[in-house]
């Protein structure tokens, strides 16, 4: 009964120390040991300027390899002038690393100032805080307030800023007036040369605007049908102020109508046509003439036959 135990111990002790063996060797097949971490070395980096004048110098641990110039801490008030990259090898080299001075900016201050804008009667017109006082020299100006609408500053110029003093500011309100509108009138007559005669107008020209403001009226000319423009400009130009009607009177002179003429000519003609027909036949003068000549001829001739009557007796 020993033996059988014994045996059956060790078979056991044999089985299960077969998987404690083999799980490492698994493990290293499989590469899931952790990696050698990897060495790092003192690496010397020299900041320096464009013309080769060393800034600063310090001394960073770093892996061999490639790096980039915006991994390095910098000096303090200087920026890179590129961003390059470097190649650690060696604690024996020196890395140069091109910086330049940051440009300074001017850091300006503000002041808070509490402001009162009142009209000339004391109506309280508007305010709050505005930021004044940029370049921090202890005096603001009045036109860096905004004012209220409708307002305008009566005190120009700088005054001294004070952030514990409230300010009241007395302004003078704009006056607004209104603005009268009205219209100019333009309008063009046509007068006949030599008898001043009106023979044709234009419709009105009229323009609204301000009143008292003037407006300029362009006007091309058109003479009345029959008539011509005796002035060889065929426009005007004139100002007339809004509020006041102008006239203007433009010579113009008759046109000659060809077809005109040749019925006068026709009609002249014809007259003269007349009156010698009349010459040739003259009938409602001859036929009275011809009676009366006819009549005395019978008279005439009874006479002498009584004188010859007598004569014989």
């Amino acid at each position: 009964m020993k033996k059988i135990t014994k045996t059956a111990l060790s078979g056991l002790v044999a089985v299960t120390m077969i998987p404690a063996v083999a799980a490492p060797l698994v493990a290293n097949a499989e590469g899931t040991q952790p990696a050698a971490e990897e060495k790092q070395i003192p690496q010397q980096i020299e900041f320096v300027l464009a013309d080769g004048t060393v800034v600063q110098t310090s001394t960073v641990n770093l892996t061999t390899g490639a790096h980039q110039f915006s991994e390095l801490t910098l000096p303090q008030g200087y920026e890179l002038v590129s961003d390059g990259s470097f190649t650690v090898v060696s604690s024996a080299d020196i890395i140069p690393v091109t910086v330049r001075a940051k440009e300074a900016v001017e850091e300006t201050a503000t002041v808070i100032a509490s402001v009162q804008f009142i009209d000339a009667d004391g109506n309280y017109a508007g305010g709050g805080d505005y930021f004044v006082d940029l370049d921090d020299d202890g005096i603001a100006n009045y036109s860096e307030l905004q004012l209220p609408e409708g307002y305008e500053l009566i005190q120009t110029g700088d005054f001294f800023v004070d952030a514990n003093n409230p300010y009241t500011i007395t302004l003078h309100k704009v006056q607004t007036h209104e603005v009268e509108q009205d219209t100019a009138t333009l309008v063009v007559k046509y007068v006949k040369e030599g008898t001043n005669e009106v023979v044709g107008e234009d419709e009105a020209y009229t323009a609204d605007g301000v009143k008292g403001e003037v407006h300029t009226f362009n006007v091309d000319l058109k003479a009345p049908k029959g008539y011509e423009l005796v002035e060889d400009e065929d426009s005007l130009s004139l100002d007339v102020e809004y509020g006041q009607n102008a006239e203007v009177f433009v010579k113009v002179k008759a046109v000659e109508d060809k077809n005109e003429g040749k019925e006068d000519e026709e009609k002249t003609d014809a007259k003269e046509d007349s009156k010698k027909e009349d010459k040739g036949v003259d009938t409602g003068v001859a036929m009275p003439l011809a009676g009366i000549f006819g009549t005395m001829s019978v008279a005439l001739g009874g006479m002498i036959a009584l004188l010859r009557r007598k004569n014989r007796k």
